[in-house]
């Protein structure tokens, strides 16, 4: 992700409230894990479903109407409360636990980045710093670009107590910070040559890629659920397609009208490339023991029974400084613009002399 990208939406989450950003079109199929993954309850700080979930309760009659100052100029508590009905919103939709000491954490952390919002903002007031319409129209566009359909769109709008026109009003304020922190922050990050041959040089380690294949494979489902019988019959339903492909039969035909993963069945059995340790431990010893264009025995998973077809194989390789070059530019670009934010609002609040007052 582009510097630029990154700015917007740092500041759209922070403005509009993080559950909004956090949508996404449900997949029509499992997809395979490719490391931990977290529950968005989990990063909203809060805990799993629990038996009997209390609601959370926020006393925002509490919130003093002024919580914070900045250079004098007085913060008001809408954008305060909004964020936190966001996260109350979000307790009671996941019917989870809260814990309190995340909770304020939570609170917290919203009311810094409020803050840093603002105190950018005033800085880009004294500069005189205004929002391109166009890059604003764009922006609005990607965000709706998230949504299967405008009513989709809407509707979240709505569930978040949002409307379209605050939605735009809250990018044009970030397209202000972002033009503040291009012309004051990432114009003066120069990143040498040297300086990106010295971090692989000293990273090799990040550089090396392991052995991947590219394989396609059918299904006969017999999981820890499916009864004796069950898994009998998939066992031999298994073998019967095994029998069709030894008679010369289309792996990819077959794949596509009778394994039981229809999400890869949709494209030939087709899983894409992958390494070792992205599949489990039996798909993955059966797959990479497999020359392209071979086809498996009958292998048993805790999904069921699989037939694997290898199509090409990527062998392990150290990728070279020219190929490594640009990402690690982009990679550095971003820890230091984070550091030089970091220190640039860190001054501009002492210069604002900001105080906060919750």
């Amino acid at each position: 992700m582009g510097q630029r990208a990154v700015v917007i939406v740092i500041v759209l989450a922070l403005a509009v409230g993080s559950s909004f950003f956090f949508y996404s079109k449900q997949a029509g199929a499992p997809q395979p894990a490719t490391g931990s993954q977290q529950n968005s309850a989990a990063s909203f700080g809060l805990d799993k479903q629990a038996e009997n979930p209390e609601p959370l309760k926020i006393d925002f009659n509490a919130i003093p109407d002024i919580i914070a100052e900045i250079d004098g100029v007085p913060i008001g508590k809408a954008g305060y409360v909004l964020a936190l009905k966001g996260f109350q919103r979000s307790a009671r939709k996941f019917g989870a636990k809260v814990d309190k000491e995340a909770f304020q954490k939570v609170k917290k952390d919203i009311i810094a980045s409020i803050i840093s919002r603002e105190t950018f903002l005033h800085e880009a007031s004294k500069e005189n710093i205004k929002a391109d319409e166009a890059v604003v129209a764009e922006k609005l566009a990607q965000v709706k670009a998230g949504f299967p359909d405008q009513k989709i769109f809407q509707n979240a709008l709505k569930e978040q107590g949002l409307t379209e026109d605050f939605l735009k009003k809250e990018i044009v304020k970030a397209v202000i910070i972002q033009s503040l922190v291009e012309k004051n922050i990432l114009s003066a990050i120069n990143i040498t040559d040297e300086a990106l041959r010295n971090y692989y040089d000293l990273n090799q380690l990040e550089f090396e890629k392991e052995e991947m294949i590219q394989a396609a494979h059918i299904l006969a489902r017999a999981d820890a659920k499916s009864s004796p019988e069950e898994k009998k019959k998939a066992r031999e339903r298994i073998g019967e397609i095994k029998r069709k492909l030894n008679e010369g039969a289309d792996f990819g035909k077959l794949a596509s009208t009778e394994s039981d993963d229809k999400a890869a069945a949709a494209n030939k059995g087709d899983l894409g490339t992958f390494s070792k340790g992205q599949m489990v431990e039996e798909f993955s010893k059966a797959a990479f023991s497999l020359e392209p264009g071979e086809i498996s025995d009958i292998v048993e998973t805790q999904f069921g029974y699989h037939l694997i077809k290898v199509t090409k194989k990527v062998p392990a390789k150290v990728v070279p400084f020219e190929e490594a070059k640009d990402s690690i530019k982009a990679k550095l670009t971003q820890k230091i613009t984070g550091e030089k934010i970091r220190e640039y609002i860190k001054r501009l609040k002492k210069e604002f002399n900001v105080k906060v007052m919750v």
